[in-house]
């Protein structure tokens, strides 16, 4: 409930920045996370992925992006 209006306030939809969520498992159903990210008129791309990843292509994900936030862990 920090990140997501952290990231509204620091980057826009006019920023070359794509935010990648991984949104699968138990809570993957719900639209609270969409819904709240809806809520700001400008924030950045965001890229969804639902379904798993194999473990070279979660490899080469990680090592294309050049900051990890990680806040359930």
């Amino acid at each position: 409930d920090i990140l997501i209006p952290a990231l509204a306030e620091a980057y826009s939809a006019k920023d070359p920045v794509e935010i990648h969520i991984k949104d699968y498992g138990i809570s993957s159903a719900s639209t609270e996370l969409r819904d709240l990210i809806a809520s700001y008129s400008s924030f950045p791309k965001v890229i969804w992925h639902e379904r798993f990843l194999s473990k070279a292509d979660l490899i080469r994900l990680y090592g294309e992006m050049d900051l990890l936030v990680s806040p359930f862990r």
